[in-house]
């Protein structure tokens, strides 16, 4: 019987800018993990990391619509935490859970949403990549 583990993680900033770390995140626990082969991943430069991306074009589409529409419900406000759930394939049974706690961090514009033009942080891009940076060594601990 395996052991179920829950890993939990919060971050901070414009709903662009968590739905691209999620993209990242999601990609470097497949990876790290070993749910799929190295070889079907590749190596890109973000945040100052070097991140394992898949290449399977069914996972690229599948994490860009689900990550479109998280992008929404972020600028929306409509959600707080975003759950990356790992299961046995035969049994079902859950093996991981990385919770991804969201905090939608609003210019001074968010007073009114406007569904057209969503707003976005008015924190610097420098610090939200060193906290996602944080982040992503933060994953890499937990796996280790």
């Amino acid at each position: 019987m395996a052991t179920s583990t829950q890993n939990a993680i919060t971050l901070k900033g414009s709903a662009a800018i968590i739905s691209e770390y999620l993209n990242y995140g999601i990609n470097s626990i497949l990876f790290q993990r070993g749910i799929y082969p190295p070889e079907q991943f590749t190596s890109v430069q973000q945040y100052g990391l070097t991140i394992l991306m898949s290449k399977d074009e069914k996972i690229i589409a599948f994490l860009r619509n689900v990550l479109t529409q998280v992008q929404h419900w972020l600028a929306q406000n409509q959600v707080d935490k975003i759950s990356m759930i790992i299961t046995n394939v035969h049994t079902k049974e859950v093996l991981e859970c990385w919770d991804f706690k969201v905090q939608n961090e609003l210019g001074d514009s968010a007073s009114k949403l406007d569904p057209n033009n969503p707003p976005t942080s008015s924190k610097e891009l420098k610090k939200i990549q060193a906290e996602i940076r944080d982040v992503m060594r933060q994953i890499a601990a937990t796996i280790s």
